[in-house]
């Protein structure tokens, strides 16, 4: 998809420069025991969390003082304020571009929702009016509910199969199991403690210690189990939903072009929602049980596509105007608004946008607007990024494999949770040693923006 992005945008700037822009397809980093480096080009495209491995090999050029400055043409200021200070950044240094942002949301039958006969069942059941899932309780609930109203059909899609989907599904339920939203009652005296609970989340930002076998993130794990009896056998989130099957589905809003198109199954039908918070979440320093109306961090970025200039570029200077013109204010509201791939604001722009392109109508377009501006307005204080350690892919490759033996399993109890992350944290650990521990907490704080330990 991405190749398609850089092939059709480009295309303005290489006619108007009397440029030849190429576009070579290369697979992802694998585990850095067989690490693939992209080939030789003046631009790469990667994702967040392939940054770090690049950055820390001094492999990328640093985006020049032009693009950056405030009053430059490509208005730098405007560009949200969460690429500009993280994504885009590697110890302090701005080394890549936004080129596709991405926005989770997530989908529910508005018709079914709206059904007073289900209104009327779901309220005698839970007590609480059918509306869509502002916590991931009440979303199994409605999984629940809709599973037995339809008589086991499933009501959810399947697990998704591919190791970076099935670890960012993780990622994106545990974000507000695991993590305790920003506030000024978080903070009170808790003095320099407080940037723990902001940025702690995979590794302890003053120890490196792993992290991923606390309460938080077991309650995560054994609710994504529990919701398996609700899942479809075996079709994914685009198929399940648009076929009618599933009545609750995260996702991109790129789904939506397949969701609304002429003659689908759920035309017309289709409801957008904020990804759920959680009701229930874990103190950071006793990992005590804390109930609350809703903690919201949400995961962002497992979807964004960045633009970098290795330092073996021949043509920097000319790879770095293709990437402001596609980073621009011009190009990128072409790029937003596009359904098959669109509706990740990188700019602040963006939030201007109608976006009648997606098929939504009335109320529910509006609501879309207000999910994507509210999702980063009101969440750039501490939101979970995607893991940007330079050996992020040898870590991830552990849990997604924990995560697909314990979820295929019949049954399951917190003991096996527990006992499923306790073995992903000894991998992780054991890289760490490799890594070494201090040189390990560093990147890991670097990653985050912020500076090495003194």
């Amino acid at each position: 998809q991405t190749h398609q992005i850089v092939q059709r945008y480009a295309r303005h700037w290489a006619a108007k420069e009397r440029a030849n822009v190429e576009v070579k397809l290369f697979k992802p980093l694998k585990p850095i025991q067989s690490p693939i480096d992209p080939p030789s080009a003046d631009v790469w495209i990667i994702a967040p969390e392939e940054l770090g491995h690049f950055a820390m090999n001094a492999e990328l050029r640093e985006v020049p003082d032009s693009i950056q400055q405030p009053e430059g043409t490509f208005q730098w200021l405007d560009v949200l304020r969460i690429y500009r200070e993280q994504f885009l950044k590697w110890d302090r240094r701005t080394v890549a571009m936004p080129v596709l942002g991405a926005t989770p949301i997530c989908y529910y039958r508005r018709d079914l929702f709206e059904d007073q006969k289900h209104q009327d069942a779901y309220e005698k059941m839970f007590n609480r009016k059918l509306d869509p899932p502002k916590t991931w309780q009440e979303y199994r609930d409605q999984a629940r509910y809709f599973f037995n109203a339809r008589k086991q059909t499933p009501s959810l899609p399947a697990l998704p199969t591919g190791d970076h989907e099935l670890t960012s599904y993780f990622y994106t339920i545990a974000s507000s199991f695991a993590r305790q939203e920003a506030s000024a009652s978080l903070a009170a005296g808790k003095g320099e403690a407080y940037e723990d609970l902001l940025f702690s989340f995979y590794f302890d930002l003053h120890t490196g210690e792993t992290r991923l076998n606390k309460p938080g993130f077991v309650a995560a794990l054994e609710l994504i189990h529990e919701l398996k009896a609700f899942r479809d056998p075996k079709l994914t989130s685009r198929k399940s939903f648009a076929q009618g099957n599933a009545v609750l589905c995260p996702g991109q809003p790129s789904l939506l072009s397949h969701f609304e198109k002429d003659g689908s199954v759920v035309q017309g039908k289709v409801g957008v929602c904020l990804i759920p918070g959680s009701r229930i979440s874990f103190d950071y320093e006793s990992g005590a049980k804390l109930d609350k109306d809703i903690n919201r961090v949400p995961y962002l970025g497992a979807e964004v596509r960045l633009g970098v200039v290795p330092q073996s570029s021949q043509k920097s200077e000319a790879a770095f105007a293709l990437l402001s013109d596609l980073g621009g204010i011009n190009t990128s509201q072409q790029i937003v608004t596009e359904p098959a791939w669109g509706g990740g604001p990188t700019r602040r722009a963006h939030w201007s946008e109608e976006w009648h392109a997606f098929g939504l109508v009335g109320k529910e377009r509006r609501n879309f607007q207000q999910i994507l501006r509210s999702t980063y307005e009101h969440s750039l204080r501490n939101p979970v990024l995607p893991l940007r350690v330079p050996r992020q892919m040898d870590f991830q490759q552990k849990l997604a494999e924990e995560l697909k033996a314990f979820l295929s399993k019949e049954k399951s109890t917190e003991a096996e949770a527990k006992a499923a992350l306790t073995r992903v944290v000894a991998h992780w650990n054991r890289i760490i040693k490799e890594v070494g521990a201090s040189t390990h907490r560093d990147l890991y704080r670097v990653s985050l923006g912020l500076a090495p330990s003194r």
